[in-house]
């Protein structure tokens, strides 16, 4: 999902895996409507989301691949370290440009 500025939300209770996953310049503020989610085989990008400032609806997923968490403004740079770390199944993690950690 990229350069929607409308989407404030997304429900998806039925998605529990995807090949690759990109929420790019979208209004959500956390991602609770993919709580459903266990597996992403291929990549996680998460990047320009403005109004972001939670990953926990992704908590319980597993990323076999790249994650990119970038250039979020309102996302705790200590906390998407510390979400890629947890959720990462590879050492192809790039976490830069987010809020400072508070």
């Amino acid at each position: 999902l990229t350069s929607n500025g409308s989407l404030a939300s997304l429900e998806l209770p039925a998605l529990t895996a995807v090949g690759t996953l990109t929420l790019e310049r979208l209004r959500m503020r956390d991602l609770d409507g993919l709580a459903a989610v266990r597996r992403i085989d291929d990549a996680l990008r998460i990047e320009s989301n403005a109004l972001l400032t939670s990953l926990d609806g992704l908590g319980a997923a597993r990323v076999a691949g790249i994650i990119v968490i970038h250039d979020n403004r309102a996302l705790d740079q200590c906390e998407a370290e510390a979400f890629a770390a947890r959720v990462s199944a590879s050492n192809r993690v790039t976490v830069t440009d987010n809020a400072a950690c508070e």
